[in-house]
């Protein structure tokens, strides 16, 4: 439910604005066959809910055969554009706004774009080709597990299937949907991020769309869903671990144990270090957000349009899909962010955080007062720390800058061991490498918003109660014991505030 009626006002504004942007950037007609029983649904949806959309010309298209299919696909392109949508639940308003900026692009000598498209309180499922305004329909089918989004089985399968039907040298997949970063639920939602339009208010001074983090800080403690691809009819999700095992089948199976090129999270709070590391088994490059993203997501005319006259390396396709996210949301978003990650970096950068952790958890054990201190000023300062709408996710280059002068002004204190001296020195060291892996390497592209100045591309969680449990199951967690310097720190929180 909104908060209040002033509230809903904003949202709606924010919905009109998005809708407006796109409409004025391009009219393309979706093409649909009623025959087809999600179609039609998808069709009477349309005609009922014009808010969301210009009123769209729907024109009936046949469905094209397994035959002819297979003759169209026998070119080898450059890239197929796999694209996930599990858009049933509230978003799927967006999910016909995404789908008609393919349809205005198109497939071309280039590119394959094929679309995986469920609805709101379906149970069916739909594979699209996207042709320029005529999104070919190649099967609509039900009561199958793989019609359920937001399973393994429905993403393994769909994306098996696109790589075997349309050859391509480089494969992107965009996941389209809900996200909330490495935290998966204990439970089927409360609050949900779905509601994340409620969060955006119009600065009239600035004349952008600007989140809430009042509102933020009082509401998200009883959001409890987390992963991403939700699906509300059938109350599933895909959780991290599920996505990382979903991937690595992929390539073993479908890729002859190749790596996904790009991994494109349509989707809020996944531009994340533990989001990396659980994917960086199968995918080169990722791309995705720290911060929550409006519903409209990317626009996918500034993401495709380009292969219209060119083709791109994964590295540049992945810092070209930041630019576009930028050239969205810059002139009406205040707090947008968006990176590209270069996850072939990452192992160095794990064996760093691990060395650095080590010697918190030894400088926080050997003197709790003075670094828990040190910590504390950094970690719930706003000045020292950017948390996002998750406020148990802060930006993770700023920290370890903060991080680095605070150990570095400690140096002075005369009443330090000299192990402990010798302990900060190298710590500080250790940050210093971690910060210029991360900058120089790891962190290929990144832009942020007005509100978001300090924002460098990836999130960390550092939460500022209880750990999630689950947390511990990650592989981040696992290789670097993040969570055992966060149980240190938070257990001398205690006991000094108890002394």
């Amino acid at each position: 439910m909104f908060k209040s009626l002033a509230t809903k006002k904003l949202v709606l504004f924010s919905i009109f604005t998005t809708a407006t942007l796109f409409c004025t950037a391009s009219k393309p007609s979706l093409i649909l066959n009623n025959h087809y029983p999600y179609i039609a649904a998808l069709n009477k949806w349309l005609t009922n809910n014009t808010f969301a959309l210009t009123p769209p010309s729907i024109i009936t298209k046949t469905k094209k055969t397994n035959d002819q299919i297979r003759q169209e696909a026998k070119q080898t392109k450059e890239w197929n554009i796999i694209v996930y949508m599990a858009a049933n639940n509230n978003l799927h308003a967006f999910s016909i706004k995404n789908l008609q900026q393919m349809i205005h692009i198109g497939s071309n000598e280039r590119i394959n774009i094929v679309v995986q498209l469920d609805g709101y309180r379906m149970e069916d499922v739909s594979r699209f080709y996207i042709e320029k305004d005529n999104p070919v329909l190649i099967s609509s089918f039900n009561h199958t597990a793989a019609t359920i989004s937001g399973t393994t089985q429905s993403l393994l399968e769909f994306v098996t299937w696109a790589l075997e039907t349309y050859p391509a040298k480089q494969q992107a997949l965009v996941l389209w949907n809900h996200g909330s970063g490495i935290k998966d639920p204990h439970i089927w939602g409360k609050k949900i991020i779905s509601h994340r339009d409620e969060f955006f208010f119009f600065n009239h001074q600035t004349c952008l769309l600007e989140l809430n983090r009042h509102l933020l800080d009082h509401d998200f403690e009883e959001l409890e869903e987390r992963g991403i691809a939700f699906n509300d009819t059938f109350e599933t999700y895909i959780t991290n671990q599920e996505l990382k095992d979903t991937l690595d089948t992929i390539c073993a199976n479908a890729l002859n144990n190749k790596k996904i090129d790009l991994l494109f999270f349509d989707a809020c709070h996944m531009a994340m270090v533990e989001i990396g590391s659980q994917i960086k088994s199968a995918v080169h490059y990722m791309v995705g957000s720290e911060e929550i993203e409006p519903g409209g997501g990317h626009n996918y005319i500034y993401a495709l349009e380009p292969f219209l006259h060119r083709s791109f390396s994964p590295a540049e396709f992945a810092c070209h899909l930041v630019n576009a996210y930028e050239q969205e949301y810059i002139n009406f978003n205040a707090d947008y962010t968006q990176s590209a990650i270069n996850l072939d970096t990452y192992e160095p950068l794990e064996k760093l955080i691990k060395q650095i952790t080590a010697n918190l958890i030894d400088l926080l054990q050997q003197e709790p007062e003075a670094f828990t201190q040190a910590l504390q000023s950094i970690r719930y300062s706003r000045r020292f720390t950017t948390e996002f709408g998750d406020p148990d996710y802060i930006d993770f280059c700023l920290f370890f800058q903060t991080l680095e002068k605070k150990l570095n002004a400690l140096l002075s204190d005369q009443t330090f061991t000299q192990t402990n001296i010798t302990k900060i020195t190298e710590t500080v060291t250790l940050l210093r490498q971690s910060l210029t892996l991360l900058l120089e390497s790891v962190i290929i592209k990144n832009t942020a918003g007005l509100n978001l100045p300090y924002t460098q591309g990836l999130a960390i969680y550092f939460p500022r109660r209880s750990i999630d449990p689950y947390y511990r199951t990650t592989i981040f967690d696992q290789t670097t014991q993040w969570s055992e310097f966060l149980h240190t720190f938070g257990l001398n929180l205690r006991n000094l505030g108890n002394s």
